[in-house]
């Protein structure tokens, strides 16, 4: 931005700020949900710095998304799983990209194209309720409360950073000095270093600069043609992200088809005729935010004369129409300097260029999704807002300014009690996967989805009625089958369970949780050797699945095969040295081999990752009996009775002692 701001100007920024913590709130606790599992809370790649720094391991696990993937590494580092330091990023990120709107505002309207046009005297009040609209719209829920989709606001603070740094590039280069100097250089390059981020943070940030062509066509009127060549090249950073280039052209060729077609059972027409309706429904939720859902069970359309397909293009066409117009209304040499319709054109031309990427020809595995237009609402909100003031400014009549003012406020007030109330449905899993389910109800993974909340609350029950009815709906669906057998094994219904787990990998046989679960239920019924085939199925799938590891290990000790047994103890621990059960087990094996030093040193590391595992205490208790080490066994026997007052193990091992010690 610029100095010499004034004080309104730094007002305008702590109102965007406060409102956004505000109406944000709610959302320092919001769980993870959906996809966060697996990009955060099951992520192996995110729990080491090295892997984004040392190795190319942060890299290879997402090229496309890399520093959005970064950040999650970072939070991991300072805060683990404490999902608040995650929220507080990401809201910080939102009210930033808040702020960055309200900062390109105002120097769009120090452009030469807008500098003397009539709107310019209301440019700080444009900005803030553009920024306003932006920092409080409920439909932006997704893109800030759902922590994955960080990568989306992320995307966007790099998109509009880089933009906002080239248009100050433009502006410091004045009549006496075309080159703009040193500063003029670092604004530029800062630009296209924040250009490459946004494109290594997600992949609509494609449309970066053609965005950037687009700026300089509407608000510059000498333009650098030449200054436009490095921003082009960067278009191909995505996709050269997306291919391996050491391959016959033929293989290359091919291989773009395939990348840009994600969707396999929707035609590239049916998925053009579907966003459509898509984007109108986009449209329709800026206006009437309700019935927000984060998994729409959204129809497929095939035909370009089916209603609602006819009708969302003959909307979309009337916008575009409506650019157009503002665009022709803004031509230098008119009778009356109307640039600032310029401002309405570049608005409705973002929201169209930003959607392009996910709402076009390339199908997507979900049609729909709240947080693509997290990007294009920028755009929306800024044709929007330059709408409103211009009639604000065109009512002459005091009293009706004062009303229309009324109105706004009260809009922006109700937008954000709506994005708050929209909030505490997130806060918690069942409640939110309830409200899916209501809006969705035929639709198999948001019942599927709320199966597993179930199941994380211990309602086992209403867990099996969710996972038999996306079996209903889908009998193939090989996950809800997995938990379903997983439900029956928590209430003891073991054949029940196995049934399910072999249905699970009949489906799909690499489907590794299902048989180490299989093998968790056949070592409940005993059959040990069946068991251990199982875990060392998924083993030799996946080596690193440091639970079949502990269990085979379980396994071989129940066997007598001690030594077996502590090989997997050492390489599940290899794998995950945090883990407190896999210490306590090979503390048991050995005190088994009599190795008592060892064994009370695996104790000592369980307790220490488990301060209330009490069965560990009790491990180390016996230990330091064997030792002779009284006065420290009778501290750890104490702590099992004090975790648990009704071990009589623990209980007999005290008296023991006293009757020893007398």
């Amino acid at each position: 931005m610029e100095k010499g701001f004034s004080h309104k100007t730094y007002l305008h920024i702590l109102i965007i700020v406060m409102v956004g913590i505000l109406v944000y709130s709610n959302t320092f606790h919001v769980p993870f949900i959906w996809d966060d599992a697996a990009a955060i809370e099951e992520n192996p790649v995110i729990r080491n710095m090295e892997n984004f720094f040392l190795n190319t391991s942060g890299y290879q696990f997402n090229p496309r998304r890399f520093i959005g993937y970064l950040t999650f590494a970072l939070n991991y580092r300072i805060g683990g799983l404490d999902v608040t330091g995650y929220h507080v990023f990401n809201l910080a990120v939102h009210i930033i990209n808040a702020v960055l709107v309200y900062g390109l505002i105002l120097l769009t309207f120090r452009t030469p194209r807008l500098k003397g046009s009539s709107l310019s005297h209301f440019s700080g009040l444009l900005a803030l309720l553009t920024a306003l609209f932006f920092v409080v719209h409920p439909l932006q829920t997704q893109a800030v409360t759902y922590i994955v989709q960080r990568v989306t606001s992320l995307a966007t603070m790099f998109y509009l950073l880089s933009l906002f740094l080239y248009a100050k590039w433009r502006l410091v280069q004045g009549p006496g000095n075309p080159s703009g100097g040193r500063r003029a250089v670092v604004l530029y390059v800062f630009s296209l270093i924040s250009m490459v981020l946004a494109m290594k943070t997600k992949e609509i940030a494609f449309t970066l600069p053609i965005m950037v062509v687009l700026y300089e066509f509407c608000f510059f009127r000498r333009r650098k043609p030449v200054s436009l060549v490095p921003v082009l090249l960067t278009l191909f950073i995505i996709p050269m992200s997306m291919l391996t280039l050491d391959r016959p052209v033929g293989e290359i060729i091919s291989d773009v088809s395939k990348r840009t077609y994600v969707q396999t059972d929707v035609s590239r027409w049916d998925y053009l005729m579907t966003q459509f309706t898509v984007m109108t429904t986009y449209v329709r939720l800026f206006f009437f935010p309700v019935n927000q859902n984060l998994d729409y069970d959204y129809p497929i359309y095939h035909s370009f004369f089916s209603p609602r397909v006819a009708l969302s293009f003959v909307l979309i066409a009337f916008i575009v129409f409506i650019g157009l117009y503002a665009f022709y209304l803004s031509r230098e040499g008119r009778r009356e300097n109307r640039a600032e319709f310029r401002v309405v054109t570049f608005g409705i031309s973002w929201f169209f260029i930003a959607l392009s990427v996910e709402s076009s020809i390339i199908p997507i595995a979900d049609v729909i999704f709240e947080h693509r237009a997290y990007l294009p609402s920028v755009g929306f909100f800024m044709a929007l807002a330059t709408g409103i003031i211009m009639m604000v400014r065109a009512v002459r009549n005091r009293t009706s300014v004062k009303v229309m003012a009324a109105v706004i406020i009260a809009v922006v007030l109700v937008l954000g009690g709506t994005t708050y109330s929209r909030n505490t449905v997130w806060q918690n899993k069942v409640r939110f996967w309830e409200d899916v389910v209501k809006k969705s109800p035929l639709k198999v993974r948001p019942h599927y989805n709320l199966g597993v909340a179930y199941s994380k609350q211990g309602r086992t029950e209403d867990s099996i009625k969710e996972y038999l009815t996306a079996i209903q709906m889908n009998p193939y669906h090989y996950k809800a089958h997995g938990n379903l057998g997983e439900a029956y094994f928590k209430l003891g219904e073991t054949e029940n369970a196995i049934r399910e787990y072999l249905t699970a990998i009949q489906i799909e046989p690499e489907y590794l949780d299902g048989r180490y679960n299989l093998g968790k239920a056949y070592a409940k019924q005993g059959r040990t050797e069946d068991a251990i085939k199982e875990y060392l199925t998924v083993i030799q799938t996946n080596r690193d699945y440091y639970q079949a590891h502990i269990n085979l290990g379980v396994a071989y000790f129940m066997l007598g095969e001690t030594e077996e047994a502590i090989k997997e103890y050492l390489t599940a621990i290899r794998i995950n040295p945090g883990h407190a059960v896999v210490h306590y087990n090979l503390g048991i094996a050995y005190a088994k081999q009599e190795r008592i030093g060892d064994a009370i040193n695996e104790y000592l590391i369980a307790v220490d990752l488990k301060p209330d595992f009490y069965e560990a205490h009790y491990g180390l208790g016996l230990a330091y009996k064997m030792k002779g080490h009284f006065e420290e066994s009778v501290r750890e026997f104490q702590a099992v009775i004090d975790l648990n007052p009704y071990h009589e193990a623990a209980m007999k091992q005290l008296e023991s002692i006293m009757r020893m010690r007398q």
